[in-house]
This record gives structure tokens, C-alpha cells and sequence, in this order.
């Protein structure tokens, strides 16, 4: 089967069957809810470590700590860095929601007029003429704002590691992170090992979106959407073609002029 099967415009037009819109929307649903989960995890992870962090950021230019650079410039990028997780979720939710609407019109059934059930999708063709382009849109958001992070978030990542690790660390701020964090340490534990690591150190290191999240997901997201676009266009132009046979009427089986209601 050539490769030009899969991208001939016939299969990407409406009207769209039911098992296209199924394909297409469930994959999206899914890599939505899937990023979703991401940003809304480092999220939370986040506002409950910058605004401590801040707090010692601030204490140790106030201690006059050489070398140590936190100015607004840095408390901009940073403050940043939470918008694109606070866009990324937003637009990721909406698609979900979205991609959701549009199996709504999949369950609306009715007759052709052969008495043979279709789905209003199938009836109506205008109806995919009006939701598809809104649900491309939405994931061409969806995929700016994923680039936004991609290209930006590891420098995020190393200055906030940066900050952090040049900070002034007094003891009442890293008690508050310990209870923000849930990451007390076993005092017992740690003097029986002669250890001096903090627990919350793992938490801390891994807290913020960089590359070592971001660039997997760059590319599932581009294979993700390559395959969802090329099933899409192979199962919507094979299911459509399977009804038209299955639609047609008895007595004109050789009328091949016939075309959907």
C-alpha cells in the first residue's frame, strides 16, 4: 500500500464516521490527559517550593552572599515558567473537553432514507465542517504551547537549580518545605547512618520541568499525532466507503452515481 493512500484529502473531509472520530478524538483525549497529569503535578510541585524558595532567594541577598544574583529579572523567568505550566493545563483541559463534544454527535442516531440507521455526522456533513477546523485549532494550541516549554523550560530548570543551590539555607525555611513537601527525614535515621542528606533534595532536584521530561515528549508528541492523523484519514475514508456499499439500495447496486443524504 503506498503512503499517498493515507494523505488523499478524500479520507480528512467530511462527513466523518464514527470510528474516525473515535480514532481521532481518543488519542487526543488521551495525550491531553496525559500532558495534563505532567503540568499539573510539577503544578502543584511548584507552588509549594517557589514561594519558600523566594523567601530564601530574597534572605540571602539580604545576608550580602557574593556571587548570589536574584534580581526581578530572575523572579520573572521564573514566575513564567508557572504561566506556561498554568497555560499548557488550561489548553489541555479544553481540548479534553472539546475532543469530548465532538463524540457527542456520534451517539445521535437516525434513518437514511433506506431505513438503515446513520449517525447525524454521516446525514449532516456540516456539522464536522463546523467542529473540525475549532478541534484543529485547539491542538495547534496545544502543540505551541508544548514548543514554548520545550525550548524554554530547561533554562528555568538550571536557574532555579542554580539559585537554589547558592542559597542561604536557614533552617526555618527548609522546615517549611519539609512540611509543604511531606518529606521529613528520620533524624534517628539519618544520625544512625552518619548521612547528612536531606530527603527533600530528590523532591527538590526533580521539582522542575526540564529536558529530561520535555525532549521525550517531543517526540511521541510528533510520532502521537503523525499516526493519529494517518489512521484517521485511513479509517474515516475505509469506514465511509464501507457504509456507502452497505447504504445503497437493492434495486440500484449498479447506480454507482449514488452518493450519502
Amino acid at each position: 500500500m503506498k503512503c499517498s493512500y493515507f494523505f488523499r484529502l478524500e479520507g480528512f473531509l467530511p462527513p466523518y464516521t464514527r470510528h474516525g472520530i473515535f480514532f481521532f478524538c481518543g488519542m487526543e483525549l488521551a495525550w491531553n490527559a496525559f500532558i495534563m497529569a505532567i503540568n499539573q503535578k510539577f503544578l502543584d510541585l511548584a507552588t509549594k517550593i517557589l514561594p519558600v524558595s523566594y523567601k530564601m532567594f530574597d534572605d540571602t541577598v539580604a545576608k550580602n552572599n557574593k556571587g548570589f544574583i536574584w534580581s526581578d529579572v530572575e523572579l520573572v523567568q521564573l514566575n513564567m515558567y508557572q504561566t506556561k505550566l498554568y497555560c499548557m493545563w488550561t489548553v489541555s483541559t479544553i481540548i479534553i473537553l472539546y475532543a469530548m463534544l465532538c463524540c457527542v454527535p456520534q451517539f445521535c442516531v437516525t434513518e437514511d432514507r433506506n431505513g438503515k440507521d446513520i449517525t447525524f455526522c454521516i446525514k449532516r456533513p456540516i456539522v464536522g465542517y463546523l467542529m473540525a477546523p475549532v478541534l484543529v485549532i485547539l491542538i495547534l494550541m496545544g502543540i505551541g504551547v508544548f514548543l514554548w516549554q520545550w525550548l524554554s523550560c530547561q533554562s528555568d530548570y538550571e536557574l532555579f537549580r542554580s539559585l537554589f543551590k547558592k542559597s542561604v539555607k536557614e533552617e526555618r525555611f527548609l522546615s517549611e518545605l519539609e512540611f509543604r513537601l511531606n518529606c521529613i527525614a528520620d533524624e534517628k535515621e539519618l544520625h544512625r547512618n552518619g548521612s547528612s542528606y536531606w530527603e527533600c533534595d530528590s523532591t527538590i532536584e526533580r521539582s522542575i520541568l526540564g529536558s529530561r521530561w520535555l525532549n521525550p515528549l517531543f517526540y511521541i508528541n510528533i510520532i502521537w499525532h503523525l499516526i493519529m492523523f494517518m489512521g484517521f484519514g485511513f479509517v474515516n475514508k475505509e469506514y465511509r466507503r464501507l457504509f456507502k456499499r452497505n447504504s445503497k439500495n437493492p434495486c440500484d447496486e449498479d447506480d454507482s452515481s449514488q452518493t450519502f443524504i
